[in-house]
C-alpha cells in the first residue's frame, strides 16, 4: 500500500502534466505492488487523449548533499534534546528556529559528544532567547561551527518551542563543483 506522499507526489505530477500538455492525466495503477519479482515501476499515468503518451513514474528521494538523510534524522533527534531541556525557560510569546549545520552534526558521532553539545547549545538558547524579538537572530560558535538562533514569529500552537530548520555550510566543494549556499546574516 502506497504512503500518502507517495499518492500526493503522484497526483501532483499528473496534476503538472495535465497544466501543461491541456490533456487530463490520471494515476491508474501501482505495478510494484503487484507480484511480479521484477522492479517495477511505482505508478502509470494515462491521459484521456490517445494521441498524448502514457507516462511510468518511479518515486524516489534524491539527496541534495551526499548525507543528507542522516543529517536531517540527526539534527532534529539533536534540536529535540536541545528542546526538551530548554521547555519552560524560554519566553512563550514566540517561537524559536534553531540551525545546526551538517557538518557540526556530522561531528557529533559519540553519545557523550552530543550530550555535551546539548547541553551547551541549551545554555546559549536559555540565556539567547529572551533578548530575541521576532525576526532577529544571533550566531554562537561550537568546534568551530556557526550555530545559530532566529526567533521567527508568534503563533498559540507553537510559542515557546524551539524548532529547527536544515542549515549548511556556507560554501562546500561536491563533486568538484563550489556550491556558494546563502546564510542569513
Amino acid at each position: 500500500m502506497k504512503r500518502q506522499n507517495e499518492l500526493n507526489a503522484a497526483d501532483g505530477i499528473a496534476q503538472i502534466f495535465t497544466d501543461m500538455t491541456g490533456t487530463k492525466y490520471t494515476v491508474i495503477g501501482s505495478p510494484d505492488e503487484g507480484t511480479s519479482s521484477f522492479k517495477e515501476v511505482d505508478f502509470l499515468l494515462v491521459p484521456e487523449s490517445s494521441s498524448s503518451p502514457r507516462l511510468a513514474m518511479e518515486h524516489t528521494r534524491v539527496e541534495a548533499f551526499a548525507g543528507q538523510m542522516t543529517y536531517v534524522n540527526r539534527s532534529y533527534e539533536i534540536v529535540s534534546q536541545v528542546a526538551a531541556k530548554c521547555n519552560g525557560n524560554r519566553p512563550s510569546d514566540r517561537y524559536y528556529i534553531l540551525v545546526v549545520t551538517d557538518l557540526l552534526v556530522n561531528a557529533l558521532i559519540k553519545k557523550a559528544a552530543i550530550a555535551c553539545f546539548v547541553d551547551s547549545v541549551s545554555e546559549w538558547v536559555m540565556a539567547a532567547a529572551p533578548e530575541l524579538h521576532i525576526d532577529q537572530h544571533q550566531k554562537w560558535h561550537y568546534m568551530d561551527n556557526e550555530v545559530m538562533l532566529m526567533c521567527r514569529g508568534s503563533h498559540p500552537e507553537i510559542n515557546g518551542t524551539v524548532g529547527r530548520i536544515p542549515g549548511r555550510t556556507n560554501s562546500r566543494v561536491t563533486r568538484g563543483h563550489l556550491i556558494p549556499l546563502p546564510f542569513p546574516e
